[in-house]
C-alpha cells in the first residue's frame, strides 16, 4: 500500500513537472508566433517602401535616358546635368520653379503661422482687457476701504 502511495505521488509530481513545461513551451509558442507576425508586418512596410525607390529610381532612369539621347553637344550635355540637378536634388521642375508639392506645404505651413499669429492676438486682446478690468475693480475697492479707514478714524477722533 505504500508503494502504491509513493507511486501515485510520484506521478502527480510527473503531472504538475510536465503541466508546469507545457505552459512554458505554450508562452514562448506565442512569443514566436507574435514575433513572426511583427516581422511579417516589417517585411510588408519594407517592401512597400522598396517598391516606392525603386519607382523614383526608375523614374531618374528615365529623365537621365531622355537627357542624354537629346543632348548632343558638351554644352547640351552640361545643362542637361544642370537641370537634372535642379530637378532631383533641389526639387524644382524643369521651367526652373519648386514643385507644386512644396509650394503647398509652404502655404500650408503659411497658414499655420498665421492661424497661430491671430489665436495668440486674440489671446494678448482678452488677457489685457481682464487685466484692465481687474485693475480698476481693484482700484475702487482700494478707493471704498481708505474712504472707510478715513471715516473710521474720524468717528475714533470724535470718540476720543
Amino acid at each position: 500500500m505504500k508503494k502504491l502511495k509513493e507511486q501515485v505521488n510520484k506521478m502527480r509530481s510527473e503531472y504538475k513537472h510536465f503541466t508546469r513545461v507545457n505552459k512554458n513551451l505554450a508562452l514562448i509558442v506565442e512569443d514566436l508566433r507574435l514575433r513572426q507576425e511583427g516581422l511579417a508586418n516589417e517585411v510588408r512596410k519594407m517592401k512597400t517602401v522598396l517598391e516606392s525607390q525603386e519607382s523614383v529610381k526608375n523614374h531618374f532612369r528615365e529623365d537621365l535616358q531622355e537627357m542624354l539621347n537629346s543632348c548632343t553637344t558638351d554644352k547640351k550635355l552640361k545643362a542637361g546635368v544642370i537641370g537634372l540637378h535642379k530637378r532631383w536634388v533641389l526639387g524644382e521642375n524643369r521651367e526652373g520653379r519648386i514643385e507644386k508639392d512644396s509650394i503647398n506645404e509652404q502655404a500650408e505651413s503659411i497658414k499655420q503661422c498665421e492661424n497661430a499669429v491671430s489665436v495668440t492676438k486674440q489671446k494678448i486682446e482678452s488677457m489685457s482687457k481682464n487685466y484692465g478690468e481687474k485693475n480698476r475693480r481693484i482700484l475702487q475697492d482700494n478707493v471704498s476701504l481708505i474712504d472707510e479707514i478715513n471715516r473710521l478714524k474720524m468717528e475714533k477722533h470724535f470718540l476720543s
